[in-house]
């Protein structure tokens, strides 16, 4: 199982205690360190630094909507995703956006 920015290890020991082999992709230096003291007590959880191309594309076929798309436009998509990352070493930052709205019903 791989997993992206398993700093914090929450989800790591959740799967880890459950035998799961895992390899935990952090590029942040201070949050790799945190992963590392957190997966000592586990020999089925590996650490890196960086990740390839092709892992991360991996991994973003089963947790986005990438797979919704048209196939050519999926394989574009994840080729640029891909050569992007390669051309950066295996490091690229991501800033996402998280936006949530309130409503109040008035009757």
């Amino acid at each position: 199982m791989r997993e992206v920015g398993g700093g914090t290890g929450l989800a790591t020991r959740s799967f880890a205690e459950r035998g799961l082999r895992m390899l935990c992709l952090e590029s942040d230096e201070p949050m790799a360190e945190r992963a590392r003291r957190n997966r000592e007590r586990f020999e089925n959880v590996e650490l890196s630094r960086s990740h390839s191309g092709d892992d991360y594309c991996a991994l973003l076929q089963t947790c986005s909507d990438h797979p919704l798309l048209e196939e050519q436009q999926r394989i574009g998509l994840l080729a640029g995703v891909s050569s992007t990352i390669e051309a950066h070493r295996g490091s690229i930052q991501l800033d996402y956006v998280m936006r949530l709205f309130m409503a109040v019903r008035v009757d």
